[in-house]
């Protein structure tokens, strides 16, 4: 039921839309709200179900768990690492990686 796809990694994929695919599947088979935090390891795979299990007993609330993953894996730190990746883009390592294609593909 629950497929690679539709679970959450922490790397390049979007919290809020992985999780509006476990509520829906929640909802479809009839899960109340109060038990979808044991559901909720589900949804999750890698780094994130790492660290869902790491921080399990801090949590009580299926919302709190929720705001916990979304502020580990897409907060303050987050944020500072893609700034990072995009500052160091520059023409050329573009180009580098697209050696097939034009200066102007490549832009």
């Amino acid at each position: 039921m629950y497929t690679e796809e539709s679970k959450y990694s922490g790397e390049d994929d979007n919290f809020d839309y992985k999780l509006t695919i476990f509520n829906d599947l929640c909802d479809r088979v009839g899960i109340p709200q109060e038990a979808k935090i044991k559901g909720f390891p589900t949804m999750l795979y890698g780094i994130t179900l790492n660290f869902y299990y790491e921080n399990k007993a801090t949590y009580t609330t299926f919302n709190d768990i929720c705001n916990a993953v979304r502020n580990y894996f897409k907060g303050p730190e987050y944020k500072r690492g893609i700034l990072i990746k995009w500052n160091a883009i520059t023409l050329k390592t573009v180009i580098m990686k697209n050696k097939s294609k034009s200066i102007g593909d490549c832009l």
